[in-house]
């Protein structure tokens, strides 16, 4: 669908992310174009990552701040008519372009988080009260998205949507805009990692800012109904955990072995690997990567596996 551009942001310890997520449109013959917004590539990165056809990549200025929180800028970058971002540590299952990824003008469509796991994100945070503790959006979180925002004093969500990955027209880039100059208001200007203090109402960052806009800002997009994940024939799966299968296998990512897999063995067989796989992503171990998952959540190796890099 050469009307959406697909959105990445990360540096070259996920080009591995990067890779395989194109590789899996490609394979699954989703013609969007790629733009990935990076910091560290290096040629040989790049070099795989043009293999696969119509990917541009955008060398992000410096900045103290983690790649998480400059979704909106790569975003902006986009001049067709649709934006999809999309986490890189990530892959499509089938051809999920068209209607699975653009909503109409006045929407953005983006996964609403269920009653538990809205509950579970902010359980350990400190913010619910004993008397709102329901799976909603803490009411100490919203007093401040409220002021921050200073537009509705109602908020539009109950719960929050996931910015894993979201697409909208390019009509709502005032959006995008105000996302990122609300980010830079309020989010720390140091890299945190991909979230910030838990007792914080930003504590996952872009996400909590994406959800203040759309709770409080008057003209906001209205969510739409998220389609990636009804059809299992049809779905984008995302590996939020660690480690990432390119690293090591945990018990998370192992269910996707076979599919993760078939995108290695398609994009080998179609010469687009030009250096040695990382040890993780080579089938000729598969025995190791299935009965060694226990023993790296054991001795917690996830905590110490190198990013793969490729010179």
């Amino acid at each position: 669908m050469k009307n959406n551009t697909v959105v990445m942001a990360c540096d070259e310890r996920y080009f591995w992310g990067a890779f395989l997520l194109a590789a899996s449109m490609r394979m699954n013959h989703m013609d969007e174009p790629v733009l990935i917004y990076q910091t560290g590539f290096t040629t040989l990165m790049r070099k795989m990552l043009a293999g696969l056809q119509d990917i541009t990549i955008v060398d992000a200025p410096a900045s103290g701040r983690n790649m998480t929180c400059r979704k909106a800028d790569a975003m902006l970058l986009a001049t067709t008519d649709y934006i999809s971002w999309i986490d890189c540590d990530a892959f499509f299952v089938g051809n999920c372009s068209g209607a699975l990824l653009t909503p109409d003008i006045n929407s953005i469509r983006i996964r609403v988080r269920t009653v538990a796991e809205n509950a579970a994100v902010f359980n350990a945070s400190g913010l619910y009260a004993p008397e709102d503790f329901n799976g909603a959006i803490p009411r100490k979180v919203l007093d401040v998205w409220r002021k921050d925002v200073n537009e509705s004093s109602v908020p539009h969500l109950k719960r929050c949507v996931s910015a894993c990955a979201f697409s909208m027209h390019r009509s709502r880039r005032d959006f995008l805009e105000r996302w990122r100059e609300q980010m830079l208001r309020v989010l720390p200007r140091v890299n945190t990692g991909v979230t910030a203090n838990e007792r914080t109402a930003y504590y996952q960052l872009d996400e909590s800012v994406l959800n203040s806009l759309l709770c409080f800002m008057d003209n906001s997009p209205r969510p739409a109904d998220f389609l990636l994940d009804q059809d299992e024939t049809q779905m984008y799966w995302h590996m939020a955990n660690i480690p990432k299968p390119w690293q090591w296998w945990g018990k998370f990512s192992l269910v996707h072995y076979n599919q993760i897999m078939r995108i290695v063995a398609w994009a080998g067989e179609n010469k687009l690997i030009l250096c040695r796989l990382p040890f993780a992503l080579n089938s000729k171990y598969q025995w190791l990567h299935r009965h060694l998952t226990f023993w790296c959540t054991f001795l917690r190796i996830k905590n110490k596996v190198k990013h793969v890099l490729v010179r």
